[in-house]
């Protein structure tokens, strides 16, 4: 299926209220391309600017309208690794961005081949706690 950056965005957007961390919400979003046949790279690495950085984090990259884009809905959990208090998570990137558009911010990884979650998993995960 080939859809625009907004309707890709706009289908990802109503993943973002899972309570899953990195790994929980990488697996949705992966879920969710593969259901639309969306080619993709689940990642796994660091990510690091000139304060901090997360040791260990999930994401997805992937070429859309011709660039290259990461698919990242929970760098901002970890805000407090990489900015000094008062912590001001609008400068940290969430949902589908490029590197392009947060320069000071590195996402340095290698792909992860996992099996893709079950329709059932996929439906807990987006359950309320």
């Amino acid at each position: 299926m080939q859809l625009t950056l907004d309707q890709l965005k706009t289908r990802l957007d109503l993943l973002d209220s899972a309570s899953t961390e990195c790994d929980g919400q990488t697996r949705l979003v992966n879920y969710k391309l593969l259901e639309l046949s969306i080619p993709h790279t689940v990642m796994c690495g660091a990510v690091s600017n000139a304060i901090g950085e997360i040791p260990l984090h999930y994401w997805i990259e992937l070429e859309i309208e011709k660039q290259h884009h990461i698919i990242d809905y929970r760098c901002r959990m970890w805000a407090d690794l990489l900015q000094n208090p008062p912590v001001n998570t609008s400068k940290l990137p969430h949902g589908i961005f490029t590197r392009k558009q947060y320069p000071d911010l590195v996402y340095k990884g290698k792909p992860v081949i996992w099996q893709p979650i079950s329709p059932e998993m996929f439906r807990y995960l987006l359950s309320p706690f």
